[in-house]
């Protein structure tokens, strides 16, 4: 049996957030705009982050 995961923390929790806002506005981009393939640049301009 694999024990608990722990709650990220510090620069893991960061990584984390970032991972989460990349992913869920690359789905509103494939909802909105269709499946042609988006940038990387724009999702990221999309979820506030940088590349």
């Amino acid at each position: 049996m694999s024990s608990p995961r722990r709650p990220p923390t510090g620069g893991q929790a960061r990584a984390e957030r970032t991972r989460n806002a990349v992913i869920d506005e690359t789905v509103r981009c494939i909802l909105e705009e269709g499946f042609a393939p988006p940038s990387v640049r724009h999702i990221t301009d999309r979820a506030g982050v940088t590349w």
